[in-house]
C-alpha cells in the first residue's frame, strides 16, 4: 500500500470516528490547539483510538510503519463490534477495507480478522414510529381519521451479491384507547393489524441490479405520476451510456380500498355528526376491477445528470379473472388487450439551485376509451373521457437545512394515478384537479414532520374537495 494511500484511509478513518462535538481535552504536547486536527487528535485520543508514544508525544509529521497503522485499525474494529455502539454504514465499509489491507499485520498483533467479520451482525434494521392525520371535505360529507404505525424494514447479507429484506408494519386506530384484534387491513386501518407486506432480495448480475419478490417499484418515467406501490414479481434496472438507465418490472398488483374507515367519524357541513363511516374514505376503486388482482407490465427509460432528468414510462394493468360489464360499447372484460388498463407517462426534473427545484410530470391513461366501472357496488359505469390525463406542476423551496416548502397544481385521474406516489391522491373515481401545498420540516436528528393540503374538484362533477394529511415520524 502506497503512502499517500495510507494517508488518505487514515484521515477518512479520523473523520469517520470523530463526532460533532469535542469535550475531551488534549494531551499531546505537540498538538496545539490552533491545529487542524486538534479536535480529531482529542476525540480519537478520549475513544481509545490512538495512544501516542510513551514520551507524550503524537509525532502527527513522523511516517507511520504498518504495524502502528495496523494497532489502530484494531482499536477501529473493536469500536465497530462492540454491542450497542451505533456505527454508521460508511464507517463500518471503512474500517473493513483497512482490515483487508492490514490483514497480515493484524494476524500478527493477534486480531483474527476472520472470527470478528463472522461475529458482526449480519442483519440492519430500521424503520419508524409515525402519527396520522387525515381529513376529506367533499361538500356536506366530513370523513377523519388517526392512526399510529410502526414499520420495521430488516436488511439481511445473504453473500456479497444478494441481500434480503422485509418490510413489517403494525397499525392503531388513534381514535380508540385499546388495540382491536378484529381489523381489516386492505391497505388502510380498521383497528389493528400486523402484517409482513413486503419481502424480497436484491443483488447484481453484470451491471444490472434485480428484485425478485414483492418489493416497492418506482416509476422514474413520470416521478411516480403512474406508479409508486408494491408489486409481486421480479424488476431489472440497468445502466447504460453513462447516464441512463433501463427498468422493467412484471407481476401481480393489487388494489384496495387505501384508507378503511369504518370507525370515522361522518358529519354534515355544520359539524353535526351523522354517524360513523360504512365505506372507505377515498373511494374503492378495487370494486368491479376483478377483485382488485391485475398482471402487471411496466417499463422506464430515464437520464439523470447534475440538475438535470427526465424520462418516460409505461404500465399496463390486466385482470387475472373475468368481469364483465355492460356498457355503451357491448360488453368490458378487462383480461382482453383491448380493455386493460394503459398508461404513459413521462416527467422532468430541473435544480435551478441548491434552493429551488421544478417538476413537471404527464401521464395518459386508456380510461376514456371504454367504460369504467364505478366503486361501491353501484352498477354503473362511466365513460368518463376527462380521465384520460393526469399532470402535476411542481415548485419545490427548500428554505434552509431543516425547513422545506412546495407548491403544486395537479390534475390526477381514476384509474390514471391510483397507484401514484401522492398521499392525497382521492382515489375515487371522479378523480381530482386543484392545488396542493406542503411542508417538510427536519425538527432533530430523525424527527420529522410533512403536512400537506389539497383544495379543487372533482373531475367528472362540480362537487368541492379538500383535503388535510399530516404525519409525525420517529425515524431509526
Amino acid at each position: 500500500m502506497k503512502k499517500t494511500l495510507v494517508s488518505a484511509l487514515t484521515t477518512a478513518l479520523v473523520v469517520g470516528a470523530a463526532s460533532t462535538t469535542f469535550a475531551a481535552a488534549n494531551p499531546f504536547a505537540d498538538v496545539p490547539a490552533d491545529h487542524w486536527a486538534y479536535d480529531a487528535v482529542s476525540e480519537l485520543t478520549s475513544k481509545g483510538v490512538v495512544n501516542g508514544f510513551p514520551d507524550g508525544t503524537f509525532r502527527g509529521n513522523q511516517n507511520m510503519t504498518r504495524y502502528e497503522m495496523a494497532q489502530i485499525v484494531a482499536k477501529a474494529m473493536a469500536k465497530v463490534n462492540t454491542p450497542g455502539v451505533a456505527t454508521s454504514s460508511t464507517d463500518k465499509a471503512m474500517v473493513d477495507k483497512l482490515a483487508a489491507e492490514f490483514k497480515d499485520e493484524l494476524a500478527n498483533l493477534g486480531v483474527r480478522v476472520d472470527e470478528l467479520e463472522a461475529r458482526m451482525d449480519n442483519v440492519k434494521w430500521s424503520g419508524w414510529v409515525r402519527y396520522e392525520y387525515k381529513n376529506r371535505r367533499q361538500e356536506s360529507k366530513i370523513s377523519t381519521a388517526q392512526r399510529i404505525k410502526l414499520r420495521l424494514t430488516p436488511s439481511m447479507k445473504i453473500n456479497k451479491q444478494w441481500t434480503a429484506h422485509a418490510r413489517m408494519e403494525y397499525g392503531m386506530d388513534a381514535n380508540s384507547a385499546h388495540n382491536s384484534t378484529a381489523a381489516n387491513w386492505s391497505g388502510g386501518y380498521n383497528g389493528t393489524q400486523f402484517r409482513v407486506d413486503q419481502a424480497w432480495v436484491d443483488g447484481k448480475i453484470g451491471k444490472a441490479t434485480v428484485k425478485l419478490g414483492r418489493f416497492g417499484s418506482f416509476g422514474y418515467g413520470g416521478n411516480g405520476i403512474a406508479m409508486d406501490d408494491v408489486i409481486t414479481g421480479a424488476e431489472v434496472t440497468v445502466p447504460f451510456g453513462g447516464n441512463w438507465n433501463i427498468q422493467l418490472a412484471a407481476g401481480r398488483y393489487s388494489w384496495y380500498p387505501t384508507d378503511t374507515l369504518g370507525k370515522a367519524v361522518v358529519k354534515d357541513a355544520d359539524g353535526n355528526e351523522v354517524g360513523k363511516a360504512s365505506g372507505v374514505l377515498l373511494g374503492n376503486p378495487s370494486d368491479g376491477y376483478a377483485d382488485g388482482t391485475w398482471t402487471y407490465l411496466g417499463g422506464d427509460v430515464w437520464y439523470s445528470k447534475d440538475k438535470w432528468s427526465f424520462g418516460v414510462g409505461y404500465r399496463e394493468f390486466r385482470g387475472v379473472t373475468p368481469q364483465n360489464y355492460a356498457g355503451k360499447d357491448g360488453n368490458f372484460n378487462c383480461m382482453d388487450g383491448k380493455n386493460a388498463i394503459k398508461i404513459a407517462s413521462a416527467g422532468v426534473k430541473y435544480q435551478f439551485s441548491h434552493a429551488f427545484g421544478l417538476t413537471v410530470d404527464y401521464s395518459r391513461v386508456n380510461a376514456g376509451e371504454r367504460p369504467v366501472p364505478a366503486f361501491e357496488g353501484t352498477g354503473k359505469e362511466a365513460s368518463a373521457p376527462n380521465q384520460k390525463h393526469s399532470y402535476n406542476i411542481r415548485l419545490d423551496w427548500q428554505a434552509s437545512k431543516k425547513v422545506g416548502f412546495y407548491v403544486a397544481y395537479q390534475r390526477l385521474s381514476n384509474p390514471g394515478t391510483v397507484s401514484c406516489t401522492y398521499d392525497l391522491q382521492s382515489f375515487n373515481l371522479d378523480g381530482q384537479k386543484g392545488w396542493l401545498i406542503g411542508s417538510n420540516i427536519n425538527w432533530q436528528k430523525n424527527v420529522s414532520t410533512n403536512v400537506a393540503y389539497f383544495q379543487g374538484n372533482n373531475l367528472s362533477n362540480t362537487d368541492k374537495l379538500k383535503m388535510f394529511y399530516g404525519n409525525l415520524n420517529f425515524s431509526f
